[in-house]
């Protein structure tokens, strides 16, 4: 497959979920895939890697790993943002 280098990179990234982020991530590697970041977990509870596609786009791969309350990672739950 040839890479279409004439459409540019979308300023979108999807994120996609999987229940093993660590195997698709081994798959896609071992598949010639571009990473632009390894499996790393996150204080919010997700596993993520992000590789680019043969046109330069940019995919999240995400995995749950833990139910994290957002104040736990300095976020706001949505109920508390509202409210103000």
């Amino acid at each position: 497959m040839r890479s279409n280098r004439s459409i540019p990179p979308s300023q979108v990234t999807p994120e996609l979920a999987y229940t093993d982020a660590d195997a698709h991530y081994e798959r896609a590697r071992a598949a010639g895939a571009r990473i632009a970041s390894p499996p790393t977990t996150y204080p919010f509870g997700e596993r993520q890697y992000t590789a680019h596609d043969l046109c330069g786009h940019r995919w999240t791969f995400s995995e749950s790993v833990a139910d994290v309350d957002p104040r736990d990672w300095g976020g706001t739950l949505a109920s508390e943002a509202d409210a103000s």
